[in-house]
């Protein structure tokens, strides 16, 4: 499947957990971890497609990723609107756009060691780059960039690319300046001509963020947390 690795995107830092969003007053983080029971019930940018058989399959992504097997989560999903292809590089009429966020369960690992300096340039309001990544959620994103790569490979209506969103862990018990870090956005877009295709060719997208995510699973060491390539 087509991927491509861009990096940190230039955004504001989120929070994590975040308190809720101001485009939609029904959104909010859900820890999926205590209660997998509402994956089928909250994710409502899902809710209008969920009779096709791959949305089941992605609650069931959103599933294992969030459960004891797994040494990630997820922040957020999101599902956009149908809308009309606006590459002019792809021939077809329609375009299914969406992400799902996906982090460390030991929050410790993707947080960048300190940033005291940035932080000091941020609240005297002078010009600076977003602080760099970790080498924990380098790992995790350049290592899925391969495997997805490779993942699917006849899947050319597809496509998923990866960012590093930067957030702001409140619940990691360090001092401020070290509650910085990152997570890992897995950006997909699909085209067709109809719905029934871009749903069909959704479970393609979703097998190969499984195949990706269970396979780095297996490579991380749940009791050290110094992760080596």
């Amino acid at each position: 499947m087509q991927t491509k690795l861009f990096g940190i995107e230039q955004v504001e830092v989120r929070e994590h957990p975040y308190g809720g969003s101001a485009y939609d007053p029904r959104v909010k983080y859900y820890d999926f971890k205590k209660h997998p029971e509402l994956i089928r019930q909250v994710l409502e940018d899902f809710k209008p497609y969920d009779h096709y058989k791959s949305v089941e399959y992605f609650y069931d992504l959103i599933e294992w990723i969030n459960s004891p097997e797994s040494p990630f989560e997820t922040s957020d999903c999101r599902l956009e609107p149908l809308q009309a292809n606006s590459n002019e590089k792809v021939d077809f009429s329609l375009m299914l756009r969406g992400r799902v966020m996906v982090l460390f369960r030991d929050l410790k690992l993707n947080i960048t060691d300190n940033v005291s300096n940035w932080v000091f340039l941020k609240q005297n309001s002078i010009p600076t780059k977003l602080y760099p990544t970790n080498k924990c959620i380098e790992w995790l994103g350049s290592n899925s960039e391969q495997l997805i790569r490779k993942a699917n490979p006849n899947f050319r209506r597809s496509l998923i690319n990866i960012f590093y969103l930067p957030s702001f862990y409140s619940e990691v018990p360090f001092e401020y300046a070290k509650k910085f870090g990152y997570q890992v956005v897995y950006q997909f877009e699909s085209y067709a001509d109809n719905e029934e295709t871009l749903f069909k060719d959704f479970i393609g997208i979703t097998d190969t963020l499984y195949l990706t995510l269970t396979e780095m699973a297996e490579k991380v060491p749940m009791e050290n947390p110094k992760l080596k390539s």
